[in-house]
């Protein structure tokens, strides 16, 4: 059976959203923005081991109707299929959006069948109607990364922030000028694509996401199986095939560094007191005795947890 998924939550929306960038010939002076029908393979990777179907969310109907210079009020879609008719509801930003999850493959295809869409969206600019043919064209091949295999940790793309990493991954398959492929990284807001569907790497600058962090990651391949030029009043739309292999990622925390250092001293009754010892400039001078033993206190301050270790001292009385 299938069930409807919160458009909020859905991490579909990024991708769907960045297809409409597959034309050159968007603009944002349209009553309607664009739009787009996607159905949707969902894989997921855990290892260098191939992706495996998501079990969540294993096929999805998708689509999208972007917000232009009018605002939408409600729109509906039709079409051959048991789904149709079915309303848009509102994402929250000006656009309007569908999202139905099924279990299998069969169910979807009896739903959402190939061949005319009919859109009818009611503006404030007034009411504008669009049809796109979905072709049964064959989906892409299933995205999956090649990153070396020791990068994965716990079933998690383990890699380091503060330097360069290239995302690798396989060929999409009879790949067509249109098609393109699409990296996201939900969590730091960043989509990089639709890239050219010969593209098999992209490699990620230094500094785009935080240390010690843990990312939902897509990497989607998507055909496109009929597209509409736009017009004045609505923008170019499209009908696609997707298939969408998610990841998690993690980047390695900071490298351990030392942040600060005193000497601590208890004095009786009166308390305790520490001397700082500066890391640099002017070092901290210790004017006190330790003891038969000449026993001293130093505390350290690093910039992560310290799990575990051993402190040696190589210089001094």
């Amino acid at each position: 059976m299938k069930s409807r998924c919160p458009h909020s939550s859905s991490p579909r929306w990024t991708l769907l959203l960045v297809a409409l960038t597959l034309s050159t010939a968007a603009s944002n002076a349209q009553n309607v923005g664009g739009f787009i029908i996607a159905k949707i393979q969902n894989f997921q990777q855990t290892s260098s081991a191939p992706p495996m179907v998501n079990s969540a969310q294993p096929f999805q109907f998708g689509s999208l109707i972007t917000m232009g210079t009018a605002t939408i009020n409600s729109a509906t879609l039709t079409f051959t299929g048991t789904a149709s008719p079915r309303a848009y509801a509102p994402v929250g930003n000006g656009d309007f959006s569908i999202l139905d999850t099924f279990t299998t493959q069969a169910q979807m295809d009896a739903a959402y069948q190939n061949g005319n869409y009919n859109l009818s969206i009611n503006t404030s600019a007034g009411t504008f109607s669009r049809s796109i043919f979905l072709f049964p064209f064959t989906y892409p091949t299933t995205p999956m990364l090649t990153v070396p295999a020791n990068n994965w940790q716990g079933g998690v793309l383990v890699i380091n922030a503060a330097a360069d990493y290239t995302f690798t991954w396989n060929s999409f398959a009879n790949a067509q000028p249109a098609d393109g492929i699409e990296l996201i990284i939900r969590e730091a807001g960043l989509t990089f694509g639709p890239l050219p569907a010969t593209q098999t790497s992209f490699t990620l600058p230094a500094g785009s996401l935080q240390t010690g962090t843990t990312y939902t990651c897509d990497l989607a391949f998507i055909r496109v199986a009929g597209a509409t030029a736009g017009d004045s009043n609505i923008g170019p739309g499209y009908a696609t095939l997707v298939k969408d292999t998610g990841f998690m990622l993690r980047t390695l925390p900071q490298p351990l560094a030392l942040t600060g250092a005193v000497s601590r001293k208890i004095q009786g009754a009166a308390g305790t007191f520490d001397v700082d010892l500066p890391l640099s400039g002017p070092p901290g001078v210790e004017c006190r005795a330790g003891g038969a033993s000449g026993d001293y206190t130093l505390l350290m301050t690093f910039n992560n947890t310290v799990v575990s270790g051993n402190a040696t001292v190589t210089s001094g009385p």
